[in-house]
């Protein structure tokens, strides 16, 4: 009886490990949010971590963003790079201030919590849409208008017409708090510290995917509450009070062609059986 060479059973493990895996490009996938009822397309961690966004069929300089963080508690933060890197892209944070949510632009010169700096390059607007707004004993979500947000420091509006462009964001959040948690322009905690306490990654985006025909219903809720903010010569926060929510602001339902861990394990063995019997008959 011959046996196969290890390379031979190597070759055929992977084989199908490439087949049963989802391809990275698969990581951002649409949800309906609970809060506000529709649809977003965005990147779901299993700390509890998510950023979603919308955009008009046709965007131009505007999205809807949401970024639901994990607290411990009630302290830490969380962002979003709109680019592939910490360095250099526009940041989007939110953390929480008692029952309020801040939400601030950023941009970084470095990899340390000291040089990242309230964004001022370009004239942008962040503008509350209150259904999706809110802290709770576990998390604190932000759901906003980003209206000029979609610039140089960012990523293309025609990237949207591209079903298969892959555009890569980053992600990070911490659980320790900020410096100040009432001042918007606070030094934000080191997300790289303290193990489980932070965490950081990119993941893929195909933009053409956020497009929604839900987009101008709840732009227009955005500032609802007369806190609306107008674009300015620099970037603008926004401080909102909660509403009220004691769940964890999590997807309702999500589309996407993963598979589960356990059965991803099973399609391994059974196919590694397959492949190889021959050889151990």
């Amino acid at each position: 009886m011959q046996y196969p060479r290890p390379r031979t059973i190597l070759s055929a493990l992977s084989l199908i490990c490439t087949a049963a895996v989802p391809a990275r490009g698969g990581s951002a996938k649409s949800y309906i949010d609970v809060d506000t009822g529709t649809s977003f397309f965005g990147h779901v961690e299993p700390s509890g971590y998510l950023f979603g966004m919308m955009t008009p069929q046709q965007p131009t300089t505007d999205f809807i963003a949401q970024l639901v963080v994990p607290l411990t508690n009630g302290a830490g933060w969380g962002g979003v790079s709109l680019g592939s890197s910490m360095n250099g892209p526009l940041l989007l944070v939110t953390w929480p201030d008692g029952d309020k949510v801040m939400t601030a632009a950023r941009v970084a010169s470095g990899y340390t919590p000291s040089a990242v700096i309230p964004y001022t390059t370009n004239p942008i607007a962040l503008s509350p849409i209150a259904q999706g707004t809110f802290v709770n004993s576990t998390h604190v979500s932000s759901t906003f208008l980003c209206a000029g947000c979609i610039n140089a420091d960012s990523f293309d509006p025609a990237w949207a017409d591209d079903e298969h462009r892959d555009v890569f964001f980053g992600y990070a959040y911490s659980q320790t708090a900020v410096d100040d948690p009432s001042d918007i322009d606070t030094r934000l905690s080191d997300h790289t510290a303290g193990g489980a306490a932070g965490s950081y990654g990119d993941f893929p985006v195909v933009l053409a995917n956020a497009r929604s025909n839900e987009y101008d219903q709840y732009a227009a809720m955005a500032g609802a509450d007369g806190r609306s903010q107008a674009p300015t010569s620099s970037a603008t926060s926004t401080a909102v009070g909660s509403a009220t929510s004691t769940a964890p602001p999590r997807p309702a339902a999500t589309s996407d062609g993963e598979i589960p861990p356990l059965e991803l394990v099973v399609l391994v063995v059974l196919g590694a059986v397959y492949l190889l019997q021959p050889f151990i008959a």
